[in-house]
Formats: C-alpha cells, sequence, structure tokens
C-alpha cells in the first residue's frame, strides 16, 4: 500500500453526508473484520501484511482506509470486490505496541464509509535493519542488452540478507551477511538513468535505499555479448583470437580452457559458436597464441600436446607436426606465437628454440630450427624477411630467413625478460621485465635510446607519431619514437596492464587491465574516454588464483573490422561495441602482432 490516504482522512469527516449515497440507491460497505497480521512475529522496519475484508450490500467494490496506529493512514491503490480478502502492508520504524484497524469506502462514491473495525494490536519487535547496501554495475551499458548489477551489505545481527533492485519487484535468494548478489536488467531507451537497491534481513527488515548508481545507455563502450565454452566445464578463453573474415561472418579462432581440448570459431557479432577443431588426443589444450598463414588459408596454433596444427577457416585440421597421433607418443613441448610471411612459418618452442616451417596447404615441411639460451618470445619479421625476438636470458635477434646463423643479437639486461619487438622503419623497439623500453636499429642492434618506465614494459604498439607502452602499474605512455622523450604520461588504472594498446583510425586507443577493465583514451592526448569493466556483463566463471597464462603472457585483444572490440577475459569472451570508424590503424605496428591476423608481419595485413 503506497497512496497515503486523503480520501481516509476525508471519510471520517464524511460520514455526517453519507446519506446523499443512500438517495441514489447504494449502502455503505458493511464494516470490515479485525484486521488478521500475516505475521507471528514483526520486527522494526519489516513490512507486514495484514488480511481484511467485508462486504457490500449491492456486491460493489470497495476501497480500504488502515489505521496503523502510529499516525499514519493508508488507502489501497487498488478496489476490491465484495467479500473479497485485501492484504495490506506497512512498517513501524520504532519498537511499541500498536493499534491497527481498518475502514471501508465504496469505490465509485468515496462519500459511502463504513464503520471502523475493531482494532488489532500488534508488537514490533526490536531488530537491526541491514546496512545500506553499495552497488557496482557498468557506467555504460547497452541499449537492448542485459547488463549486470551488483550489491552487497552486512546485517548487524549476522542475519541472511536479500536485495531488490530498482528495476525490479522481485528479491534475490537470501545470502549471508556481507555476501554478494547479482541482478541484471535490459535497457531500452539511450538515455541516463539511476539504478538503487534495498535489501532486507531475513527478519524482514529493511535497510535505507543505496545511492543511485547513475547509468548512461548507450551504443558505444558497452558489452554487446559474452561467451565461454559451451562443455559441462564451461570455461573462459585462453588465446589472443585470429580475426577473419569467412564468407558473410567474421569470426575470432582461439584456443580456451575446454574439457574436450577444444579450438573454437566464433562470431564476433553476437557471440556464438560457428566451428570447433580439435587435437588428435582429446583433453589436451589449444594454447599457443594462434596466427594466420593468409597464402594457404591456415591458422597456426600450437597445441599443449606438443604438436602444431594448421586449422582451416571452417575449423578442418589440415596437418599436424611431428605428426603423433598416439598419447604415449606426444612430446608434451608447447609451441609458442609464430610470425607468418607468405608460407614461411617462425614458431618458437618451449624446448629454447625457434623453428622454421613451410605450409604447403596439405602438409607443413620442417626447414630447419635454431636453439638460443632462453625461452624464445613471439618473433615478428621484416620486409626482408628477417626474424626478430627477445629471450627471457636478456637477449634480441636477429636472424635470416633460414634461421641459419644470428645476423646479431644484443645482450640488453641478463636474465631480463625481453618481451616481444615492434618494428617501425629501421628501428625496433622492446620492452623489459625491468621497466625499460629500448630502441634498436634493425641493421646492427645498436642502441638509439633507452627510457626507464615505473614498471614492467609489456608489448608496445606504434602510432604515426608516438609509441605507446604500458605497464604493470597501469600507467599509460606516449613517447617520441625518434628520441624517446615522454609525451604523455596517464596513471589510468588501478590494477596492472598485460597486454598491449589497440590503436584505431579514428586517434583512439584501447587498454585492457589485469581485471578486465577497457579503457579507451586519445591517443593525442591520453584522455579517457569512456571505460568498460567486463565483468559487469556475462558469467562469474571462477576457478580460484590468477588467471592462466599461455605461450608465457596473456591473450592480447583483438578489434573487428566493424570497429567492436574483441576482449580475452579471465572469465569469457567479450564482445565491446566501439566507432565504426575506429577500425585498426595503418600506423606502422597498430597492435599485439601487428595485424588482425596476428601475422608478426610489416605490412603483414
Amino acid at each position: 500500500m503506497n497512496r497515503k490516504s486523503l480520501i481516509g482522512l476525508l471519510a471520517v469527516s464524511m460520514v455526517a453526508v453519507a446519506i446523499i449515497g443512500l438517495k441514489c440507491g447504494d449502502d455503505p460497505p458493511d464494516t470490515p473484520g479485525a484486521p488478521l497480521s500475516v505475521l507471528t512475529e514483526i520486527y522494526q522496519r519489516a513490512s507486514a501484511g495484514f488480511k481484511v475484508a467485508t462486504t457490500q450490500p449491492q456486491d460493489k467494490a470497495v476501497l480500504f482506509v488502515m489505521d496503523w496506529g502510529d499516525g499514519m493512514m493508508d488507502t489501497t491503490d487498488f478496489s476490491y470486490a465484495s467479500g473479497e480478502t485485501a492484504t495490506v502492508y506497512h512498517s513501524w520504524p520504532d519498537v511499541g505496541d500498536y493499534d491497527v484497524k481498518a475502514m471501508a469506502l465504496l469505490d465509485d462514491n468515496p462519500e459511502l464509509v463504513s464503520d471502523w473495525s475493531e482494532a488489532t494490536t500488534v508488537t514490533i519487535l526490536a531488530n537491526n535493519a541491514p546496512a545500506k547496501p553499495a552497488i557496482t554495475g557498468p557506467g555504460v551499458v547497452p541499449k537492448g542488452r542485459f547488463a549486470n548489477f551488483r550489491a552487497t551489505t552486512t546485517d548487524e545481527d549476522g542475519d541472511s540478507v536479500s536485495f531488490k533492485f530498482s528495476f525490479t519487484n522481485d528479491w534475490t535468494p537470501f545470502v549471508p551477511s556481507g555476501g554478494t548478489v547479482r541482478d541484471s536488467n535490459r535497457f531500452t531507451s539511450l538515455e541516463t538513468t539511476y539504478v538503487t537497491c534495498i535489501a532486507k534481513d531475513i527478519k524482514g527488515s529493511i535497510s535505507d535505499t543505496s545511492d543511485p548508481l547513475e547509468v548512461v545507455v548507450d551504443t558505444v563502450g558497452v558489452v554487446t555479448w559474452w561467451w565461454i565454452t559451451p562443455d559441462e566445464d564451461e570455461g573462459p578463453p585462453l588465446t589472443s583470437p585470429v580475426v577473419l573474415v569467412h564468407g558473410t561472418d567474421t569470426l575470432a579462432y582461439l584456443g580456451a580452457e575446454d574439457e574436450d581440448g577444444k579450438f573454437y570459431a566464433i562470431s564476433t557479432g553476437e557471440g556464438r559458436k560457428k566451428g570447433t577443431a580439435s587435437p588428435v588426443v582429446s583433453e589436451y589444450w589449444f594454447t599457443g597464441h594462434p596466427g594466420y598463414c593468409a597464402a594457404t588459408g591456415h591458422i597456426i596454433v600450437g597445441n599443449e600436446d606438443g604438436e602444431l596444427y594448421a586449422i582451416d577457416k571452417d575449423t578442418r585440421r589440415d596437418w599436424h607436426w611431428p605428426g603423433y597421433t598416439r598419447e604415449d607418443s606426444l612430446t608434451e613441448i608447447e609451441w609458442g606465437s609464430p610470425a607468418i610471411t607468405g608460407n614461411k612459418l617462425y614458431v618458437p618452442r618451449d624446448n629454447d628454440s625457434i623453428y622454421y616451417f613451410v605450409d604447403n596447404g596439405a602438409t607443413g615441411t620442417f626447414m630447419a630450427a635454431y636453439f638460443v639460451p632462453g625461452i624464445v618470445d613471439a618473433p615478428v619479421i621484416d620486409n626482408n624477411g628477417y626474424v626478430y625476438f627477445g629471450t627471457d636470458s636478456g637477449f634480441v635477434y636477429k636472424m635470416p630467413p633460414d634461421l641459419s646463423a644470428p645476423s646479431w643479437r644484443k645482450l640488453l639486461a641478463a636474465n631480463d625478460d625481453i618481451h616481444s619487438p615492434v618494428i617501425s622503419g629501421g628501428t625496433i623497439f622492446v620492452g623489459t621485465a625491468l621497466g625499460k623500453i629500448y630502441a634498436l636499429s634493425t641493421a646492427d642492434g645498436s642502441e638509439q635510446w633507452q627510457k626507464q618506465l615505473d614498471g614492467e614494459v609489456f608489448r608496445l604498439a606504434v602510432g604515426t607519431d608516438k609509441v605507446f607502452a604500458v605497464t604493470g602499474f597501469g600507467t599509460v605512455y606516449a613517447l617520441n619514437p625518434t628520441s624517446g622523450a615522454e609525451v604523455w604520461k596517464k596513471e589510468v588504472s588501478p590494477s596492472e596492464f598485460l597486454t598491449t594498446p589497440i590503436l584505431t583510425a579514428n586517434g583512439l586507443m584501447y587498454v585492457q587491465d589485469y581485471d578486465d577493465v577497457v579503457y579507451c583514451l586519445e591517443q593525442s592526448s591520453g584522455t579517457v574516454k569512456w571505460s568498460c569493466n567486463c565483468l559487469d556483463y556475462g558469467p562469474e566463471y571462477t576457478k580460484g588464483g590468477r588467471r592462466r597464462k599461455v605461450d608465457f603472457f596473456e591473450g592480447n585483444p583483438s578489434i573487428a573490422p566493424n570497429g567492436d572490440l574483441i576482449i580475452v577475459g579471465a572469465e569469457a569472451l567479450y564482445g565491446i561495441a566501439g566507432y565504426t570508424a575506429g577500425t585498426l590503424a595503418t600506423s606502422p605496428w597498430p597492435k599485439w602482432q601487428h595485424d588482425v591476423q596476428n601475422s608478426g608481419k610489416v605490412g603483414g595485413w
């Protein structure tokens, strides 16, 4: 019962003129029975129901006026048929005894009122209501799609608590005090709205309303779909996706934490599975970050079984190397991320070596391998076919196409992890675990400059006039590519950045932090335009501990031809709506492994 009864207050004074209604042939309603409490115990701030009923001689509908004994009088929002029982609700903020009584009035002639019923005395018991809930959720949500919101609170008495959000009439299941619940809503209008929440404990006492959470319903910067593996033990993605147009679809190809060890093709428009490939023996995962060989139409990806696979766009397995098919013969030496030029494949392996293959279409031919002291990170290729890579022993290598012997190698810092180089003209840039960026000549490896940043530097992106770096301290840097001078620096996230920025054609950049919050920044200034917390959407898939790294580093995000983002999260693969003009930039090195095919090749895409 929500309507305060101005009608009810007036009705008492109108009894004397009720005779007017009699001239119309109607009688006042009969006096209701004493209200009956639905609960045996009623606590402070608990919504308590009372049943009340009466009849009307002409069987006409009536409204009920309730006197709650605390100075409050309410009239029901809806009328009730003669003889029908109404359940009305009230809560008392203070303990004590209160006399509750009811009166009825004719719905179509409020001047005709009954006498007051006998009173029912109720005793309100002491109880602490839950604390005002704290709610979290996305600041920007997609129009027409579900968005998730979370709420938590504590109860001073340790009672279990339930929640009700402002966008629903339903209470959530009870959780222990201090627990968190989630509910979702689909917003259908482009607007700015506010979400609130209340909580009640197991005794029914209701909290104050939470502070409002502002929500902008928009078409960009929002998760439009999410995906996890569909098997019995649902799992999240593991590897950086290769993004390819296939027929009328744009698909993201990637490995996932899947019970059956499948490699998936996922539609980037709706997050639906479009195909799967399996290893030769099930239950091994595809753990290498894949790359695409456009010359043969193969996605090249490694598996923890030790086999390197060539999979076509229809997710058919064309060949694998070394070619073992029995579990007892598999090497289980994992593969890293390939770099690809033409039909030449350069793939690191977890035996401190880099391998060279030729993809012949139906088969893959092993050509050479070169052993280096230290695990090889993701290699890249220049316009002349030379291969560059860093190692976890502090070296950068330049190798000729046949991997016969290093053209040069450069020790930057002993035992420092050197992350995958990126190439711009005659310069390669690398980041290190000790927080430095080095610019080296591609000709001889000579140092052009170095720059110390505030934390571990992962893979870099190169724009038209800036080098962009992110660090383990949540900072984004823009540096002059010629001198290394700082152009701007922004402390963007309270979490780590472990993946490479993505540069777009409309002058923006996207960066993803460890907590799967994606930030959209302006390349020119570092100004944050918006952020999107992927964890406000999708499943709550957790197996405890940190997310699993494959191929020695996190799965990197990618971008679709329409400007939408594909985010490899700890709990799911997410699609975030981007700008139609925000396609991948044509700068020297706009994302991890250069292009959406992850070719690792200058000009490869």
